[in-house]
């Protein structure tokens, strides 16, 4: 019932757009399925687009991609972050569900849609709880051992890169420097493996409670798992319309000189687009960096990329590292808040297939 949302050859660039058609056609067809006179049929087809989402993730997951999926540019709603684990739904709030479907004592009034006759819950609850917390548990002292070496690397690098020459080092050259060395390569391996596990502990646990409940159970459980799923779209589009309701980003939020702290969402296709507040303006140009870039790319392709977006955009240059082989460049700015904006949204974008890392140089000019 998804058509090719979940093609395999959608290019990296283009994963933002497969977030916004997976949480369209949640909202706009799986959501309709289940409410209108839900059968097993019906129950099933939703069930195995599911199971595709989190197949289709995996299958873009690699070292390349793989901060992508753990930190998804869209996903900046801070009050989210609790229900989350390693990129998506923890797998305990699935199990959660049922238990709070259990004891609504609304829904146990409702003689087709209780859970209340749900005996054999409590054997799969015990079942899953040790799954989910051994299997949790391992991941995330993996992901913590996989995170130290790339502290122990960087932290390596940051020292070396003391010297006169390079003066003007930035936390964002650094990581990217890190990141271009093999040993980097193996830890990024290492986190996209871990990402996939992940996955597969969320798709198993909602398998296995699917599979206890009957077909009006069930239909409400999947309901609710599509809810969540497609919520992190809306509901950070709410959130930015009520603090755009509230007037809150027309309020002082910084000192002079300071980097402005931009509340409102990055464009995509749910989110309002509303300009940023007024800056004061200076002659001198704006630059950033801009990290991790393919051999490849030229002063021309760079400018191109960003001058699509922002008019004030005015030099690009591209600068090559011998020492680890990595390419970054440097992008100017007339105005200040195209700068600020282009940090925030373009960082994590992709530009010739390799995902920018973008980050506020050191220097106002570009030599």
């Amino acid at each position: 019932m998804a058509g090719d949302l979940f093609r395999r050859n959608r290019p990296f660039n283009q994963l933002d757009g497969f977030y916004t058609d997976w949480s369209r056609h949640l909202t706009e067809r799986c959501l309709p399925t289940l409410r209108d006179f839900p059968t097993d049929a019906k129950n099933e087809a939703v069930l195995g687009d599911i199971h595709s989402y989190y197949d289709t993730l995996n299958h873009y997951a690699n070292k390349n991609t793989i901060l992508y999926f753990l930190l998804p540019s869209w996903r900046s709603n801070s009050l989210e972050t609790p229900i989350l684990l390693l990129g998506d739904i923890n797998p305990r709030l699935f199990t959660s569900l049922v238990q709070s479907f259990i004891d609504d004592v609304g829904l146990s009034q409702d003689p087709i849609r209780t859970f209340s006759t749900l005996a054999a819950w409590e054997d799969l609850s015990l079942q899953l709880e040790n799954t989910i917390n051994g299997t949790v548990s391992r991941l995330l002292d993996e992901t913590r051992e996989a995170q130290d070496g790339f502290i122990r690397r960087f932290s390596d690098k940051w020292v070396s890169s003391f010297l006169p020459s390079q003066s003007g080092t930035v936390i964002m050259e650094t990581a990217t420097s890190v990141m271009t060395t093999e040993d980097c390569g193996a830890i990024m391996e290492e986190l996209a493996r871990i990402y996939c596990e992940a996955n597969q502990l969320r798709k198993s646990t909602i398998t296995d409670i699917a599979g206890l409940l009957n077909m009006n159970q069930r239909a409400l459980f999947l309901e609710s798992v599509c809810k969540l799923l497609a919520g992190f779209k809306h509901q950070d589009q709410a959130f930015q319309n009520s603090l755009f309701d509230n007037h809150l980003i027309r309020q002082p939020m910084m000192q002079q000189h300071d980097a402005p702290r931009q509340v409102y969402a990055h464009p995509r296709p749910f989110a309002p687009q509303r300009p940023p507040p007024p800056m004061n303006h200076h002659q001198q140009d704006h630059v950033i960096y801009v990290g991790n870039l393919a051999p490849e790319a030229t002063d021309d392709l760079l400018l191109e990329q960003f001058s699509r977006r922002y008019h004030s955009a005015r030099v690009a240059k591209i600068c090559f590292d011998e020492t680890s082989g990595s390419t970054y460049g440097f992008v100017s700015f007339a105005d200040e808040r195209e700068k600020w904006d282009a940090m925030k949204v373009m960082n994590r974008k992709f530009f010739l297939d390799r995902e920018m890392h973008i980050g506020h140089a050191a220097k106002n000019s570009i030599n």
